[in-house]
């Protein structure tokens, strides 16, 4: 019955003595629930996991399909700074000016995707993928930090990257909040924890800075894998976009990458 019951759990179990004797024990036990939930939920970078019985006393082999990017558009930002609507007219054909920059003809029909779907997603290669993602992301899990968060494990996948960050003013930002997240009846609880968050104007350039010093530490150990740095700034009023270079856009604010 305990065999029938750990069999379908996701369980690790290690157990005593050595390797080798008399005793029939299994010395480690490890479920297909297990790896599948270590290989697929607490880590992205695979896109199928298969199980394949190895005929022997019920044990099994993995085969884990590593999810190739031929070229990653990282569009990032905080919550409600605009990045859906943004990726959406990218994807419609919209701003050429960001795709000269990217040096792609066009980012229309492009596949997108959001960081929270990752785990679902079972396309083994792309040629093109969009990543939604927000960098608040990390700090509503057990990660708290861009390095640990599974829903970037795609960036090692990457042949190429280019990293997207949406500026945001704080005015339109909090206002943007306002008028999508926290206007439906029962807002959720961690939206109005970034309300709190955003009240003042240091926190959100705070969280910018601490973004944009990950993308330095990943283009610095990256190889050249991370082909372009850009910062999207853009007025509502104005169909065009302010496309700039990351670090002409720090040394614009006065910041410096630490």
């Amino acid at each position: 019955m305990t065999g029938y019951v750990l069999g379908r759990s996701p369980v690790m179990l290690v157990g005593r003595g050595e390797t080798s004797g008399k005793s029939g024990q299994q010395k480690f036990f490890m479920t297909r629930a297990a790896v599948e939930n270590l290989l697929g939920h607490q880590r992205n970078a695979f896109a199928r996991i298969e199980f394949v019985d190895s005929g022997f006393k019920g044990r099994f082999l993995v085969v884990a399909r590593k999810r190739i990017v031929d070229e990653l558009i990282v569009v990032a930002g905080p919550t409600s700074s605009g990045k859906s609507s943004l990726i959406e007219e990218f994807v419609a054909g919209e701003h050429p000016e960001l795709a000269e920059q990217l040096g792609v003809e066009s980012l229309k029909g492009i596949a997108s995707l959001d960081a929270t779907k990752l785990r679902k997603d079972k396309t083994l290669r792309y040629r093109r993928l969009i990543l939604h993602y927000d960098f608040l992301r990390p700090f509503d899990r057990s990660a708290k930090t861009h390095d640990r968060d599974e829903g970037l494990d795609v960036l090692r996948s990457a042949q190429g990257i280019h990293f997207v960050t949406i500026q945001t003013p704080p005015d339109r930002l909090r206002a943007q909040l306002v008028e999508g997240e926290l206007s439906v009846p029962k807002p959720k609880a961690r939206h109005k924890r970034v309300a709190n968050l955003y009240e003042q104007d240091e926190r959100i350039e705070g969280l910018y800075d601490g973004w944009f010093d990950f993308v330095e530490k990943v283009a610095a150990r990256s190889d050249g894998r991370v082909l372009s740095r850009t910062v999207v700034e853009r007025d509502r009023t104005q169909p065009a976009l302010r496309v700039v270079e990351q670090d002409r856009f720090r040394s614009e604010r006065g910041r410096v990458t630490t």
